[in-house]
């Protein structure tokens, strides 16, 4: 556990690095162990893993360490030397956090350095979660409960007929495979560059993509719904084969970054997620329980 990691090693570390604060070592101490723990259960679990090694981790932040002003805009910061005080250069959706009487109170922080010198701090909020969404156990014939199906082409589906997610993204996520095809093919210095920039670029838009998609969710939902998912781990190793664009699309598929945005955000929306298992579900009537291969006529047909 935790406690034995932090009498085995705090020790050494502050001998090495005399000058580094003690909250530092503490905060570092729990990303090291965060790391290892997430490795041993990936381990467990059959998968590959290998040993951590870390060139540029961010510095882990918390409330001894920095303090965010009333205003938003300024934070003060302890480091090596004598404590420092920043102008942050929030986004627009960060004044919600700091308005008059707002529940939300800044928590942990990460201060990272970009490639052009530019210094990034991350901040994390925290509230009280709403009291009794969350059931003791999961009953399919609850009137609260909503089906959801995530896909490559439509984002996401819900039992009551909606869809949400802007198609677009398919057409955009093809185009940009065929440019860095393409850029890739030419293999010169200018494309590499280029083909660097747009994977980026690329990268940073789908994160963007899926942000938007799980708060459109989240917030089109009531409190208290139960928001069922498929459970789709592993599902690219035991999916059939399909033709190599039906796997390549399968393969760039973000569900699990989707799963992990759609499991944080949920509390602050008062909606449960449970996974189920997805054997048949497309074959399955949802009414009696009648389950053929016939119910589903085509992908997209039922």
């Amino acid at each position: 556990n935790y406690e034995t990691f932090h009498h085995a090693v705090y020790t050494t570390l502050r001998a090495r690095f005399p000058r580094l604060p003690s909250q530092f070592v503490c905060n570092v101490q729990t990303l090291a162990f965060g790391a290892v723990r997430a490795l041993r259960s990936l381990a467990k679990n059959g998968q590959d893993v290998q040993k951590p090694l870390y060139t540029n981790v961010p510095i882990p932040y918390d409330a001894r360490t920095m303090r965010v002003r009333p205003n938003g805009k300024d934070v003060t910061l302890t480091t090596l030397g004598k404590r420092i005080e920043g102008r942050i250069v929030g986004h627009r959706q960060l004044r919600r956090y700091f308005r008059e009487n707002s529940p939300w109170k800044p928590g942990a922080a990460r201060v990272s350095e970009d490639r052009e010198g530019r210094f990034w701090i991350s901040l994390t909020f925290s509230r009280p979660a709403p009291v009794g969404v969350t059931p003791e156990t999961f009953d399919p014939s609850d009137d609260n409960v909503i089906g959801g199906d995530r896909g490559v082409v439509v984002p996401f589906a819900l039992s009551d007929g909606r869809k949400l997610g802007d198609p677009n993204w398919h057409s955009v996520e093809r185009r940009n495979f065929s440019t860095q095809k393409s850029l890739q093919r030419k293999g010169t210095k200018s494309a590499k560059r280029r083909a660097k920039r747009r994977s980026q670029k690329w990268s940073r838009f789908r994160v963007d993509a899926d942000h938007r998609l799980t708060t459109q969710l989240l917030r089109s939902l009531p409190a208290g719904t139960i928001l069922a998912l498929e459970d789709l781990t592993n599902i690219r190793t035991r999916c059939r084969r399909y033709r190599r664009e039906t796997n390549r699309r399968i393969h760039s598929w973000p569900f699990r970054r989707q799963q992990m945005m759609l499991e944080y955000k949920a509390g602050e929306y008062g909606i449960t997620i449970v996974y189920i298992d997805p054997a048949y579900t497309s074959q399955r009537c949802s009414c009696c329980g009648y389950t053929a291969r016939n119910n589903r006529r085509s992908q997209s047909w039922f």
